[in-house]
């Protein structure tokens, strides 16, 4: 299949989505804070880098790197 780039209107509803996301994972259990923030990390990672379901899927924490003091990767 082609890969077909969002529209600028789509790509704003996922970030809306993500920030939604990091939103409900504030005050709520452990197991339930840490999937909203998977899953607002993983639609930043396919929207950041473009991945693809695939390669997200694919994925694994010896990919991603090793997170720096300052919290980024």
């Amino acid at each position: 299949l082609p890969m077909v780039a969002l529209a600028e209107t789509d790509q704003a509803r996922l970030w809306t989505e993500i920030a939604r996301l990091r939103g409900q994972a504030r005050g709520r259990p452990p197991a339930a804070a840490w999937r909203s923030a998977r899953d607002a990390a993983l639609l930043a990672a396919m929207l950041g880098a473009g991945l693809t379901v695939a390669e997200v899927v694919a994925l694994r924490v010896r990919d991603v790197g090793a997170l720096q003091p300052d919290g980024s990767l």
